[in-house]
Parts: C-alpha cells; sequence; structure tokens
C-alpha cells in the first residue's frame, strides 16, 4: 500500500499480482471463491482466461471486493481491466420463484397444482414436492434436486397450504 498523496509511488511487479473487482451485493450473490473467471486488460487487448476467483471480500458501504490472481504478464500494478463471468446452471436446473419455496435447512419444498376430475367438474389440489435448492437471487431460485416434472405449475401464494388441500385459480 502506498500514500496516495506521495508524488512518485515504487511498485514490486513479481509474481502474484492480483486483480480487484468491485461487485455489488446483487452480483456478490452470484459470485463465490472458485468461480471461473476471465479479466481483460488495456480494452480488451490483454485477456486472461480461465482464471479463478481466491475470495469475494465485503467491504464497507454494501460493496463486495471479487479478487483474482493473475499470471505474468504486459500489465502494471494500477492497470484498469473488468472481470468477466458466465452464470450457467446445470442443464438439468429448473428455476421457480422463490416466494415458493418453504420450510428451512435441509427441508425444502413447494406445492405444484394438481387437477382432477370432481363432482362438480375440474378440481384442483395442492400437493407437497420436497426440493433441494441451488443458487437464487431476490426473484428466482434453482433447484438442484426436485421432484417436478414438466408441465407442474408451482403454486406462489402467502395462504397456509398442506398436502392435498383444495384450492382455487384466481385469475387477474
Amino acid at each position: 500500500q502506498t500514500d496516495p498523496s506521495a508524488a512518485v509511488c515504487i511498485a514490486d511487479n513479481r509474481k502474484p499480482m492480483y486483480f480487484h473487482a468491485e461487485l455489488s451485493e446483487e452480483d456478490a450473490k452470484q459470485v463465490s471463491a472458485g468461480d471461473s473467471a476471465q479479466v481483460v486488460l488495456h480494452g480488451g487487448k490483454l485477456s486472461f482466461e480461465n482464471c479463478r476467483i481466491d475470495a469475494v471480500v465485503k467491504q464497507s458501504g454494501g460493496t463486495y471486493t471479487a479478487i483474482v490472481p493473475l499470471e505474468s504478464g504486459e500489465y502494471l500494478s494500477g492497470d484498469i481491466g473488468e472481470l468477466r463471468i458466465q452464470a450457467t446452471a446445470e442443464e438439468s436446473s429448473i428455476c421457480v420463484p422463490s416466494s415458493a419455496i418453504q420450510g428451512g435447512g435441509n427441508s425444502k419444498y413447494l406445492y405444484v397444482l394438481k387437477e382432477e376430475e370432481g363432482f362438480l367438474g375440474e378440481e384442483y389440489r395442492a400437493e407437497r414436492v420436497e426440493v433441494t435448492t441451488g443458487k437464487s437471487n431476490d426473484s428466482m431460485t434453482s433447484l438442484s434436486s426436485s421432484g417436478l416434472s414438466d408441465g407442474d405449475k408451482v403454486i406462489c401464494t402467502d395462504k397456509k397450504l398442506t398436502d392435498g388441500k383444495t384450492v382455487r385459480i384466481i385469475h387477474n
């Protein structure tokens, strides 16, 4: 570290060098140590592929810093660059509204809408499905394991549900 008011600073350019990227709180939720990233310097003229994020550190003021070690190259301490991260999900993962997930710890579940033919015609009931959650943000959560099938309709409500409870569909 150097004094920002110093007229001359000498930097040690020996390995390892670290790239620090400022992240918003929302971005930091999607990034973790060990994730693969790309660091681009000099307006795209110098690129480091397949870098690994060493750490994501919370700073004062609600921001975060991702720390990425760089291999040697034609750059100097203080160069400005860009951190690129591609968020991917597993092919088999399903995303559902976060508000649909209930329970906590290792016992998470949601309810899906099941249609049956009743005495007065079509009836609907809630069926509990155990799930294992993956990454999430404020609005959506990926499921790394679930009993959901194609075409299942996930129920999002603030009403108390139980397995087998009869429900009504309200169209807005």
